[in-house]
């Protein structure tokens, strides 16, 4: 019920009484033992929260306990790609549009057969226009394979020319299954029927090169008519890269979590003021607090003195001092006011600019060493 700062619980800081609003429903359902994500903005970056149960030894649920991934990048590559996919939507449309008022000219004009052939030919050259200068592979299709396709189809695909490629159904460019279970073939003939029906269809998929190597893939199918005949134009983009990004930072996302779930130290992280953010189940057994009872309080609350606290601040945890991660030893304070000697490695967290913004302490009790 409590939070960061002031006090405030989770209505009065994310200032609704809304339990549907996303970090709220989040940090509700991690008191109820389940964990949840969500996204929010802070200080003009985007983060990916990750809001999970906090259990003391008994297993009894004690409170919630977040990490929060930078995702600000991914966002932006996704509104790229949202655009380009919304720009290459309008210049479908676009071309559908030239092609029906062309077929609309031609039944019209019928008697003006010179006229009618030049405009012909001049949507044709602005459709292929189109088609080769597109650096996504495209091509044509209907239910029974590929009709026509452009040069970035044949590099992306691995093969030498049109020939080769002319024919095939999808499902040969695809291994047997899709990541769902289902053959390639029914379900590409699925997909095919759905963009006929709907008008469009924008789905990803998983592709095989012509070398056997599979990659993933975003495509949008668009219905259209030439010559009288009801076709598909199909946009394949390879997304490899960006699903290597996701799968590095799930993969930096579930180490976090374990280190800093399981580690036998205590660790905490603060912000710049030396407010603890968050702190492991390691720190709870060690300084007797639960969760709730430490999180929002300065770090001085730690320390055998006020003293102790305001050298350290001067010396090791501000915006301007060095990195110093050799250990030191200190006496810490429990709860109840028991004294113990720690080890201790402190270190600034620093954004990809550099700049500081927060800390992060890992302490060792040290009573039986000294002992």
């Amino acid at each position: 019920n409590q939070v960061v700062d002031g006090g405030l619980n989770l209505y009065q800081f994310f200032q609704t009484q809304s339990k549907d609003y996303a970090p709220i429903k989040a940090h509700l359902q991690a008191l109820e033992g389940k964990s949840g994500s969500y996204e929010f903005q802070w200080q003009g970056r985007v983060y990916q929260s990750q809001i999970a149960p906090q259990v003391d030894d008994a297993g009894n649920i004690t409170g919630c306990i977040g990490a929060a991934v930078d995702v600000t990048h991914r966002k932006q590559a996704e509104e790229a790609l949202r655009m380009a996919h919304d720009d290459l939507e309008a210049r479908v449309q676009e071309r559908t549009s030239e092609l029906a008022q062309a077929n609309i000219e031609l039944k019209i004009q019928m008697g003006e057969r010179e006229r009618t052939q030049r405009l012909l030919d001049e949507s044709e050259r602005k459709f292929q226009t189109i088609f080769e200068s597109s650096n996504d592979a495209v091509m044509l299709l209907d239910s029974k394979g590929f009709l026509d396709c452009n040069d970035a189809t044949l590099k992306m695909f691995g093969f030498n020319s049109r020939n080769e490629f002319v024919g095939k159904h999808p499902s040969e460019l695809s291994p047997a299954n899709q990541a769902n279970g289902e053959p390639s073939q029914e379900l590409a003939d699925k997909k095919i029927a759905d963009a006929f029906a709907s008008g469009k269809n924008f789905f990803e998929w998983t592709h095989q090169r012509n070398n056997g190597e599979p990659f993933p893939a975003e495509v949008l199918l668009t219905p259209m008519t030439i010559a009288g005949e009801a076709i598909l134009q199909a946009t394949v983009r390879d997304i490899t890269a960006r699903k290597q990004v996701e799968e590095q930072l799930n993969r930096q996302k579930t180490l976090f979590e374990a280190v800093f779930r399981d580690v036998p130290d205590a660790m905490l992280i603060a912000d710049v003021n030396r407010k603890i953010m968050m702190c492991n189940p390691a720190f709870t057994r060690m300084f007797l607090y639960r969760s709730e009872e430490i999180v929002g309080q300065t770090t001085g609350i730690l320390y055998e003195s006020l003293e102790e606290f305001e050298r350290l601040v001067r010396e090791r945890f501000n915006l301007s001092a060095e990195d110093k991660v050799k250990p030191y030893v200190m006496n810490y304070k429990r709860k109840g006011g028991d004294l113990f000697p720690g080890e201790t490695v402190g270190a600034p967290i620093r954004d990809e600019d550099g700049f500081t913004i927060g800390f992060m302490g890992v302490i060792r009790d040290i009573s039986e060493r000294i002992q």
